[in-house]
């Protein structure tokens, strides 16, 4: 399979169809292929190259985990007299800030950040794992 198609499989699954299910639907649309072997042996590696670097990725999301729990997420922004921010703290800033880390994060904030000081929020790592992170917002100076 080329895809994942709902009910039947995932990406670079090797499944039995029918003749005319593959002939006239599947192929046709680019979502799988015959299975030679020299494809087999091309899923295999990809299968085999996609699981080392989910667990590359994995290792380096509880390296993450971790160094979250030491250092809370810091953003400078500029404020007005009293203390009043320009611009709100969402959560596609916190996952730029991830992304410059090398880490995609998935936020969902109920409603963006728009005051001074500590707040919470949960992050979704990837790999079922969600971490409670602390975000400080500063004032710039």
């Amino acid at each position: 399979m080329l895809q994942d198609i709902k009910k039947l499989g995932r990406k670079y699954d090797i499944k039995n169809v029918s003749d005319g299910y593959a002939k006239n639907f599947l192929i046709p649309r680019g979502l799988a292929e015959t299975a030679t072997a020299a494809r087999t042996k091309d899923i295999e590696i990809r299968t085999r190259n996609k699981e080392e670097k989910d667990e590359k990725q994995k290792s380096l999301v509880e390296a993450l985990s971790e160094e979250l729990t030491r250092h809370p997420l810091e953003f400078k922004v500029k404020t007005g007299k009293k203390g009043e921010l320009y611009a709100s703290i969402g959560g596609k800033e916190i996952e730029v800030e991830f992304k410059k880390k090398g880490i995609d994060v998935k936020v969902a904030l109920e409603k963006p950040f728009k005051t001074l000081g500590e707040h919470q929020t949960e992050i979704d790592l990837g790999f079922g794992k969600k971490k409670k992170i602390e975000v400080r917002i500063l004032a710039e100076e």
